[in-house]
């Protein structure tokens, strides 16, 4: 994986740590201690076994979280289906009857299982059944003025981070983030395709700049979109309070699954689920603005579910004083 994800020089000081070559260029190591972040031993290794493999599907295949969502009358907006396509037939599970009558405006179609923004694709009007098996077409959303004025060739999705206290049972945000797309990975905001991050300020839903990597793995910090210009620090979430009441929602409806990376997107009505993302929930995406074992409730979940040492817990205590 570090031959496979490097980008530049390596850097062999950061092996010792648990951490990739390439956290070099995304993560703040000028300003906080390496051992206070999150390890790619302990998220490779470990974090993936955190929940319970036999509920996984229930936010991996991406057809079935719709349908539990509408079952079980879960009070957070989705995309609308527009339907499915397999093998190349279009099966209509939205208001559409035919696919002429879905082609008439924009779609997105993507695979029913996948992550990364990996298969995602945004058809025009007018667009012939797409190639593929098992992809699932939705009807568009329109983002928020807010996201459309930093990079309007995507939604520019929100990732909360929740998990369960593992001392009270309550659902407390482990940390949250927004991913702002680029020419180089529209139609997704993914970071590996070029994506940029911003951390959120869990209580007031402010923005700080967001985090690129450049060439030769440099790590860029833009406070306003490197190709439109539009300002990203200190904007603050529109519906804040709605995002993160949705998180909520959508953490108790799925109790079994204790660590969950929550897409939303924030339209002009509010916030809709894109996906919940429980294998493996990246993250990457805050540690680019700080480490996750900085604070005393994610160090004790991590303890507790055995992501980290009780050695590891000290250490990480040690450093951060607290």
């Amino acid at each position: 994986m570090e031959w496979r994800n490097a980008r530049g020089r390596p850097h062999p000081q950061l092996w010792a740590h648990g951490l990739f070559s390439d956290r070099a260029g995304l993560y703040p190591l000028d300003r906080f201690h390496r051992d206070l972040f999150l390890n790619d031993w302990e998220i490779e290794g470990r974090l993936g076994r955190i929940n319970p493999p036999e509920s996984l599907p229930l936010l991996g295949d991406k057809l079935l979280f719709h349908l539990l969502l509408d079952r079980l009358r879960v009070p957070v907006r989705r995309p609308a289906l527009a339907g499915l396509v397999t093998r190349g037939h279009f099966t209509p599970l939205g208001d559409f009857a035919t696919w002429q009558d879905a082609a008439d405006e924009p779609l997105i179609t993507k695979p029913l299982r996948g992550s990364g923004g990996r298969g995602v694709v945004r058809l025009d009007r007018g667009s012939p059944v797409p190639h593929g098996d098992g992809l699932l077409i939705e009807r568009c959303i329109k983002p928020h003025p807010y996201a459309r004025a930093i990079f309007p060739g995507a939604i520019n999705t929100v990732r909360i981070m929740t998990a369960t206290d593992p001392d009270n049972g309550e659902i407390f945000i482990l940390g949250a983030a927004h991913r702002f797309a680029t020419m180089l990975s529209a139609p997704t905001d993914n970071r590996k395709k070029g994506g940029i991050v911003s951390a959120i300020e869990p209580e007031s839903g402010v923005l700080s700049a967001a985090i690129g990597v450049g060439a030769g793995n440099r790590r860029l910090v833009h406070r306003v979109h490197p190709e439109t210009g539009g300002s990203i620090e200190n904007v603050v979430v529109p519906h804040w309070q709605a995002v993160k009441d949705a998180a909520f929602v959508l953490a108790r409806t799925f109790p079994e699954l204790v660590l969950v990376g929550w897409d939303l997107a924030v339209a002009e009505d509010g916030p809709v689920v894109i996906e919940g993302n429980a294998t493996l929930p990246n993250p990457n995406l805050m540690q680019a603005h700080a480490p996750l074992l900085l604070d005393a409730r994610p160090r004790r979940f991590f303890e507790h579910h055995g992501i980290i040492t009780g050695q590891r817990a000290q250490q990480a205590r040690d450093l951060a004083g607290s």
